[in-house]
């Protein structure tokens, strides 16, 4: 995008408030604070400018991305649960208007996200560019390594591998009173890190890659005193084949009692179904 080229503030704005399909990136807080800046932009109101572009650097540093406002908002939007995301993950074609929705959603965010602080300092006042703080616009990575619109084929392999929502940001979760509970920091341990027992160990892997490659499984208890490696066997089995490609499953059940959102399990997910056992 054209760093020096006049914005038409107002009509952009208001394309952001008639986000329809990714709406509720709205409220996520990087995309929710472009939002906000784009607002005092285009009311023509320089010392809002100014307040919300501290906002959004401020957001921007506690998530580590000064370097690339794009790469910011593509992660919010990665991470966003919605109807067509779901019908990506399901890897069921996607109804026309559907489409054409959340194409124009992800055009319009791109074209937010894209522009520079150059362009932003027409809002804030020339004399004030060189006193703002800046940040970045590099491309965001695959799978919205070009302009979002023209990205549906890799988001529809995204979204096929790793999921939507709560699924495609954790690849460990938590069956606590009724509730799917994402683990925030998984232990990170890995199957190099397990000394010893290495038969035990070696059913516990052959059973789990026989799952994932679609062949008969078991359901396994690991017992043993304890500090025998029961649970980290089981982290390390999650972090050795987590975001491995294998089939989708509708998940009936957990669907209902979860309020009729589809739920969609992996492979993976369906083989650790509790702190021991698999």
């Amino acid at each position: 995008m054209n760093s020096t080229a006049p914005v038409a503030w107002q009509k952009l704005y208001r394309e952001l408030l008639s986000l329809s399909v990714y709406r509720r990136t709205g409220d996520r807080p990087v995309t929710g604070a472009l939002i906000q800046l784009m607002e005092k932009a285009a009311h023509g109101d320089p010392d809002g400018v100014c307040e919300r572009w501290g906002h959004l650097c401020a957001v921007l540093a506690a998530r580590k991305r000064l370097v690339s406002l794009p790469e910011a908002v593509a992660e919010e939007i990665l991470e966003d649960d919605n109807p067509f995301v779901r019908w990506l993950a399901g890897g069921e074609p996607v109804s026309g208007l559907l489409r054409e929705a959340a194409l124009r959603d992800l055009r319009v965010l791109y074209q937010a996200a894209s522009l520079t602080p150059e362009q932003w300092a027409q809002a804030a006042g020339e004399e004030l560019a060189d006193c703002l703080p800046s940040w970045g616009v590099q491309a965001a990575p695959s799978p919205l390594d070009r302009p979002w619109d023209e990205c549906l084929e890799a988001l529809s392999a995204y979204h096929r591998r790793c999921g939507c929502g709560v699924f495609a940001r954790h690849h460990a979760f938590l069956w606590r009173d009724g509730t799917l509970l994402p683990v925030e920091h998984p232990d990170p341990i890995r199957l190099s890190n397990l000394k010893g027992y290495e038969y035990q160990r070696g059913v516990a892997v052959n059973n789990t890659r026989a799952l994932l490659d679609g062949f008969e499984a078991n359901n396994m208890l690991l017992y043993g005193d304890r500090g025998t490696g029961k649970s980290s066997t089981v982290k390390a089995l999650l972090n050795e084949y987590a975001g491995r490609p294998s089939r989708l499953y509708f998940a009936r059940r957990m669907t209902q009692d979860l309020g009729g959102a589809k739920i969609y399990l992996k492979r993976e997910d369906l083989n650790h179904t509790g702190a021991h056992k698999i």
